[in-house]
């Protein structure tokens, strides 16, 4: 079997060699824009790239572009491994450690430290758009999950979802626009 996978625009990922893919962002906002968020086990079309926007937005409404650019990054492992939830991940923690070394390589191709201490708290608020996300999708979702967090942090937690777009083109378009913006800054 081969280890490669095609990408947007006759580009080829090399998967036994990680740090050689030099990927623009703009394929990677194609593929986030159009990735379902849970495989799709939702009521409504949700993407990754959906997921990231409303993070990023929150994050630059707080003057927080640092985090910002990090959180545009932090799903890039997704564009070659698809939304793997995080049990499997635990379960198989080769494929974590596998996702991390992809996404430390495009925080480093982008200019930032994939050791940089403000990936906790990208951690924060992915966990906390986790939440959020199955509170909204999940009706059920148990109690018990908002006390993992602690309920004085979800209580506190101004975003809205929003962008239920279903155009992946226009999501694609916001990836990108936020992305040169937020580089040029």
């Amino acid at each position: 079997m081969s280890p490669f996978i095609r990408l947007r625009e006759n580009l080829i990922f090399n998967l036994e060699d990680v740090e050689s893919n030099i990927i623009p962002f703009p394929i990677i906002a194609h593929s986030l824009a159009g990735l379902p968020r849970f495989n799709r086990n939702i009521p409504i079309t949700y993407t990754v790239g959906q997921h990231i926007l409303a993070g990023v937005r929150y994050l630059t409404s707080k003057g927080d572009f640092k985090t910002a650019k990090y959180f545009l990054l932090h799903e890039t492992d997704e564009m070659v491994l698809g939304d793997i939830p995080g049990p499997v991940k635990k379960l198989f923690p080769d494929v974590e450690d596998y996702a991390s070394r992809i996404r430390d390589h495009f925080y480093k191709l982008n200019g930032l430290n994939p050791h940089d201490p403000i990936i906790q708290q990208v951690k924060f608020v992915d966990s906390l758009m986790l939440l959020n996300e199955y509170q909204n999708f999940f009706p059920n979702t148990p109690d018990a999950w908002i006390n993992l967090f602690g309920p004085e942090h979800y209580k506190a937690w101004p975003v809205t979802l929003g962008c239920y777009v279903e155009d992946s083109q226009f999501i694609e378009d916001e990836l990108i626009r936020n992305y040169e913006q937020l580089w040029r800054m």
